[in-house]
């Protein structure tokens, strides 16, 4: 069988094409592939729900997290020997998500939700009443206005991995670009 002759041009501009054009359209052909072919396939195939860059530093444990984070838990009566992540999460990490029943989400997890602004939070669960989550970013001093009441619905999934360094070009995007 024969490629038609317009596939055949189409494809040798992007691939062979030396001018900023074919450098721009091959650039975008490869942003549109990724995001709509390969990464949903990538994490059909894995059963994840999502990678999410951490943007923020919420989970950072740095100078302060004895009193933001281990006096906290403490104070508020929290056993917190086996809760995942303690050594927290830093900015350019990158989260595995996996999707979570609310009775698969417990007290002392990451997960990831959806802010009332529409941008992925990802910080740990602190107290649970049925299908509601408060969260609280480790190196914050108290849960904030957002992180209260959250409807299981808003919740993408729990953390179960991290891969350290791997979401700096999310966070370039965001920073430089505002993506």
């Amino acid at each position: 069988m024969e490629i038609p002759q317009k596939v055949r041009e189409v494809w040798d501009f992007l691939w062979h094409g030396k001018s900023v054009s074919s450098y721009i359209a091959f650039l975008l052909v490869s942003f549109l592939l990724l995001k709509f072919a390969i990464y949903p396939g990538f994490l059909f195939l894995t059963g994840w729900t999502d990678v999410v860059a951490v943007l923020s530093s919420s989970m950072h444990h740095g100078e302060n997290i004895d009193t933001t984070f281990y006096s906290w838990l403490e104070d508020n009566g929290y056993d917190y020997n086996n809760w995942p992540f303690l050594d927290g999460l830093n900015v350019g990490d990158a989260v595995v998500v996996v999707k979570a029943e609310p009775d698969e989400i417990y007290v002392g997890d990451v997960i990831v939700f959806i802010s009332e602004g529409g941008e992925p939070i990802i910080h740990r669960v602190v107290s649970k009443d049925g299908m509601r989550f408060t969260t609280k970013g480790d190196a914050n001093s108290a849960s904030i206005h957002f992180e209260r009441n959250i409807s299981y619905e808003r919740i993408v999934g729990k953390a179960v991995a991290v891969a350290p360094l791997i979401g700096y070009p999310r966070v370039m995007m965001s920073r430089v670009l505002g993506l």
